[in-house]
């Protein structure tokens, strides 16, 4: 059953391909194809993953480590 939904997630993936980059080539737009790919790349692996019961590992814990110090000094940082 993982495996089935693991290929209708690369078709749907497939398909929003198919439809949005023909269109982004025909308008030269580049750039946007470029981020348009590395987002459906990175959403592709993620839903992979999930629809095979692979466990990911959640956002919040980097994030918190990278902004977390930079939080404290904008708004604890007054030294009053």
């Amino acid at each position: 059953m993982m495996w089935g939904l693991a290929v209708l997630v690369l078709i749907a993936h497939l398909g929003i391909a198919a439809y949005e980059v023909p269109r982004m080539l025909r308008k030269g737009q580049r750039g946007e194809l470029i981020a348009f790919s590395v987002i459906l790349g990175m959403a592709l692996v993620l839903s992979l993953l999930l629809s095979l019961g692979i466990k990911v590992p959640s956002p919040t814990e980097p994030i918190e480590a990278l902004f977390g110090p930079l939080g404290k000094a904008l708004i604890g940082g007054g030294g009053k």
